[in-house]
């Protein structure tokens, strides 16, 4: 293990003891499931701490709440015939847990890692029951369960030989659009808050919007590993006409980063970034934040200019901003957004209102009567 940056999630999955699955059914196993956490040999932009062969940090783990063991684990491993033989880098990230078909039983989970891999773990089947049946100590193997790397980041090349990488340390979102699931996430150097980025190079961080087109890995011949070829730049206010392949990419700044957890709303997601500044007071702000705001599916901005003119994002001023909370009006109008930045200074910005009839859910999961 690395040190502790990810949330628990608390959720259940279903497995059998052997051959017992309990007719078919499973049995329920309440889990809490972490990364590996963050170590310096597992960060490829820490150059001088890197190392290929560690293994602190590169592991995601499902742990048995009752007994408190381990009742599953993806962890690195240099022989394994599955995605863990990726694993190369530090996983910090919370998980990006996901319940597709609301029957209260996780499904899968995103999660991504500091050298710009996002990967997918699927176990909605039934898994083995690794607390109580009969494997050896130390199996925590999940053949039924699949891991693959679902999207990979570029890596630039600086001359001489220096790599740098696009860090996921935020868990992706998740929403379905028109019964497809769409994924979003932003990479950014917590680790470097005040990387200033390199002008001239192509290291700038990104904010990802993707679908998964088979969620539950069930194509005979899975679909390959996403990357940036798969999605569309946008260089500007973009249109949802305008996007084609698997999904979008925006570009930020130079020193850049996307800092807060992403928030979705309807089919709208908001993320805040944050760009340090060496010439500011360095016992305020040392740097200024944005909040970006686009449709999810598409990159359709949320905000307009005082002209009336579609931006992809709003500048909060100084500050390092907090993560994006939503209050929902009186029937679905006057809906604000708000984020606390460095100094507790509370910004209010106005949120699209809701549309009640397009048949989108307004949070990932509804309750409806």
């Amino acid at each position: 293990m690395g040190q502790s940056f990810s949330r628990p999630i608390i959720t259940r999955v279903k497995v059998k003891i052997d051959a017992n699955d309990n007719a078919g059914a499973g049995f329920e196993r309440w889990v809490a499931i972490v990364s590996g956490g963050y170590d310096p040999s597992g960060d490829p932009n820490d150059h001088a701490n890197y190392d290929p062969n560690a293994i602190a940090g590169r592991a995601i783990l499902m742990i048995d709440v009752a007994s408190g063991e381990l009742l599953a684990m993806k962890r690195y491993d240099a022989g394994a015939t599955d995605a863990q033989a990726s694993m190369t880098y530090a996983i910090p990230s919370t998980a990006g847990v996901l319940d597709l078909d609301f029957d209260g039983f996780a499904d899968l989970l995103y999660i991504g890692d500091l050298g710009g891999q996002m990967f997918k773990w699927v176990f909605n089947g039934l898994g083995e029951d690794r607390v109580n049946d009969s494997s050896p100590q130390g199996d925590y193997s999940q053949p039924s369960w699949p891991l693959k790397v679902f999207f990979q980041a570029p890596i630039t090349n600086v001359p001489p030989s220096t790599n740098y990488y696009k860090s996921f340390f935020i868990p992706p979102q998740a929403v379905f659009v028109s019964r497809r699931l769409h994924l979003g996430f932003g990479s950014g150097e917590r680790m470097d808050i005040g990387f200033e980025g390199l002008p001239g190079e192509d290291e700038n961080n990104r904010f990802y919007a993707m679908n998964d087109l088979d969620p539950y890995e069930t194509r005979v011949t899975p679909y390959p590993t996403l990357t940036e070829s798969d999605l569309t730049q946008i260089l500007g206010p973009s249109t949802c006409e305008s996007i084609t392949g698997r999904g979008f990419f925006l570009k930020v700044d130079d020193g850049e980063k996307f800092v807060t957890n992403s928030e979705i709303f309807q089919t709208y997601i908001f993320a805040g970034s944050f760009t340090p500044d060496d010439t500011g007071d360095p016992c305020t702000s040392k740097g200024n934040g944005k909040l970006y705001g686009f449709r999810i599916n598409c990159g359709q901005p949320t905000f307009s200019n005082s002209l009336g003119e579609p931006v992809l994002s709003v500048d909060l001023g100084a500050g390092m901003p907090t993560d994006p909370q939503i209050s929902v009006g009186v029937g679905g109008n006057d809906n604000r957004i708000y984020i606390e930045k460095s100094g507790a200074d509370l910004e209010s910005i106005a949120a699209p209102p809701l549309n009640f009839d397009d048949g989108s859910l307004l949070y990932w999961r509804e309750v409806t009567q």
